[in-house]
C-alpha cells in the first residue's frame, strides 16, 4: 500500500518555511483545532476562525504602502474547497493580494469566473491556478494560443473510496466496497462535471482552463470508479489538434499518468510536489514585478 502524505496545506506549511525568502503570516483550516495545530508546528503568527469575517481585515487595503518593516499578506493561498473561492476569492484579490486557487473546479462557474477577471483588472492582482495532476499544460495552451486545439478529452479514474461524489453516489449502487469492476460516472462536458464532483475534477478544470478555444463546454471529462485503483489515480488525456500547411492534417496525443495515492486520498502524492512548483512559478514571476522582499502567505486549507 502507498503512504498516504498529509493534506496540501500541511504539505505547503512544511515546504514553505524551508525557504528563507518565504513565511506564512496566518492560516485558516475548516477545523479550529487544526488551524491551531498547523499554527503550532509551523509558528504561524496569526490563526483566524471566521474566514470571510477575518480575513479582509488582515489583508491591505493597497499593496503599494506595504512594507519589510510592517509585513503585509503578498499571497492567499487556498487547498481547502472550491466553495472558499466563492465567500473570499474577489475581496482577497480586490485587496490588492495574489490569489492562488488549488480547487480550480469551482472556475467553471461562469459567474465566479467573471466576478475574479473583473476583481484583477480592477486591483492589478494576479489569479494563479497551479497543473496539479494535469500533464501537458503547455503544450495544450499554447495550441490553444495558436486555435489549432481541435479536442481535449481527460478521463480520471480513481478507487471509489477516493470519489467525493454526493451527485453520483446512486451510481456506485448501495456499497461501493463491493463493486468488482469499473463504473463509468461521467463522460460528457466538464462544466456540467464539476459541480458533481469539484473535489475530484480539479484536473479537469485545469485542461478547460489550459484549452482556452475549447472552454469548460468543449473538454471533454470522463470520470471512472476503478476497484483495482488502490495505490494510485489515473490521468488519461487525449489531445487532438489541426497542423499541416492548410492544417488539414492532425496531431493526436495520448497520455496516462499514474499517480501513487492511498485508499481514501483525494489528491495524490506527486500532485504536492506540482502544487508546490506552481507556487514557487508564481512567486517568482510576482517578484519580478515588484522590489525584492520576502513573501508572506495566507494558508487556506
Amino acid at each position: 500500500m502507498t503512504q498516504q502524505r498529509n493534506t496540501s496545506g500541511e504539505y505547503l506549511c512544511d515546504r514553505i518555511n524551508q525557504e528563507e525568502s518565504m513565511e506564512i503570516g496566518l492560516v485558516w483550516n475548516r477545523s479550529p483545532e487544526g488551524a491551531e495545530k498547523l499554527a503550532f508546528k509551523h509558528r504561524v503568527p496569526t490563526v483566524i476562525t471566521d474566514l470571510e469575517r477575518d480575513l479582509p481585515q488582515l489583508l491591505p487595503k493597497d499593496e503599494r504602502t506595504s512594507s519589510n518593516s510592517n509585513p503585509s499578506i503578498h499571497v492567499v493561498v487556498e487547498v481547502a474547497h472550491p466553495d472558499v473561492t466563492r465567500v473570499i476569492g474577489s475581496s482577497v484579490i480586490k485587496s490588492g493580494c495574489n490569489y492562488f486557487i488549488g480547487s480550480p473546479s469551482v472556475l467553471a462557474d461562469e459567474s465566479v469566473m467573471r466576478d475574479l477577471e473583473s476583481a484583477s483588472a480592477q486591483s492589478g492582482a494576479k489569479v494563479y491556478v497551479p497543473c496539479g495532476a494535469f500533464w501537458g499544460a503547455n503544450d495544450i495552451r499554447k495550441m490553444a494560443d495558436l486555435g489549432t486545439l481541435s479536442s481535449l478529452v481527460i478521463t480520471m479514474r480513481k478507487h471509489p473510496s477516493c470519489l467525493k461524489i454526493e451527485e453520483l453516489k446512486e451510481k456506485l449502487g448501495p456499497d461501493p466496497s463491493k463493486i468488482s469492476a469499473p463504473i463509468e460516472l461521467y463522460n460528457g462536458p466538464v462544466r456540467q462535471l464539476c459541480p458533481l464532483a469539484p473535489n475530484n475534477v480539479n484536473t479537469m478544470a485545469v485542461g478547460a482552463l489550459c484549452a482556452h478555444n475549447l472552454g469548460f463546454d468543449r473538454v471533454i471529462g470522463r470520470l471512472v470508479a476503478d476497484p483495482a485503483l488502490n495505490d494510485r489515480h489515473v490521468v488519461e488525456i487525449e489531445t487532438r489538434s489541426k497542423t499541416g500547411p492548410a492544417l488539414e492534417q492532425e496531431l493526436v496525443v495520448k497520455t496516462t499518468r499514474e499517480n501513487p495515492a492511498g485508499l481514501g486520498a483525494v489528491t495524490g502524492n506527486a500532485t504536492f510536489d506540482s502544487f508546490w512548483a506552481s507556487l514557487r512559478d508564481a512567486c517568482d514571476e510576482i517578484r519580478s514585478n515588484a522590489m525584492k522582499r520576502r513573501e508572506q502567505f495566507a494558508i487556506v486549507c
